[in-house]
């Protein structure tokens, strides 16, 4: 799944509601992105797959070019006087070339770099692939902590709305002017409320937790401490 081995994974058993956690700073989306991309280990494995397959396919078109080879000589003679002619030393050069072509291997290298074509594309398929779904993910995710963070405040005014409603219904039981079904639908309304305040901060979390894993931490952060994140890569403790 592109994390890293022996992950540690924690049971929490509770929500910060915090004002840390749910004001926590959301980074923008590129800082996610290479986060994403220089911590997960199966997107580092899918880049230095596409680098072999392009130095695969660079080799094999290399093996299909002509082959050039030099060859060069060069000697020295010597004339003595008693041969007549005294000339000293003299030298001579020899210089020849030799051009090659894959005549006979031509039909194997030609299906080595249609080979080495088509494992280069399926690596550009499978890198674009990965990454496109994660970006999608990312910023699913994102828009999730951020929505759920507005319909968190939303809902606390809603809790507040819904205790004030039920004080006055208290007090007016208690004066003889309201009834004991005015409390019962207060006390039903907050509940409601407080209900929905639980869901959204569930949502909240679950909403970071999700962040957490797509970008590949190698232990659990919290909303808080992912807010400060940079994209410092591999170093992220």
């Amino acid at each position: 799944m592109g994390l890293p081995a022996g992950m540690e994974r924690v049971l929490v058993d509770d929500l910060d509601s915090s004002a840390e956690s749910l004001n926590a700073r959301v980074p923008d989306a590129d800082t996610f992105f290479v986060l994403a991309r220089s911590i997960r280990p199966n997107l580092k494995y899918l880049v230095d797959l596409l680098r072999r397959r392009e130095k695969e396919l660079e080799n094999a078109q290399a093996n299909r070019k002509p082959l050039i080879s030099f060859d060069g000589s060069h000697s020295l003679t010597h004339s003595s006087p008693a041969s007549g002619g005294y000339k000293g030393w003299t030298g001579s050069y020899d210089l020849g070339f030799t051009l090659s072509f894959p005549v006979f291997d031509g039909f194997e290298l030609a299906s080595l770099v249609r080979q080495a074509e088509s494992a280069l594309e399926g690596a550009r398929y499978d890198e674009i692939a990965a990454w496109q779904a994660l970006v999608k993910d990312i910023q699913t995710a994102r828009m999730q902590i951020l929505k759920t963070r507005e319909r968190i405040t939303v809902s606390q005014k809603i809790i507040d709305n819904a205790g004030a409603s039920l004080d006055l219904a208290l007090k007016a039981y208690e004066n003889g002017i309201g009834s004991i079904r005015d409390v019962t639908d207060a006390q039903t309304q907050i509940a409601d409320a407080r209900r929905t305040y639980v869901s959204l901060l569930l949502a909240y979390h679950a909403a970071w937790s999700r962040i957490e894993f797509l970008l590949g931490l190698p232990q659990p952060h919290g909303p808080a401490k992912i807010g400060l994140l940079q994209t410092a890569g591999p170093s992220i403790k």
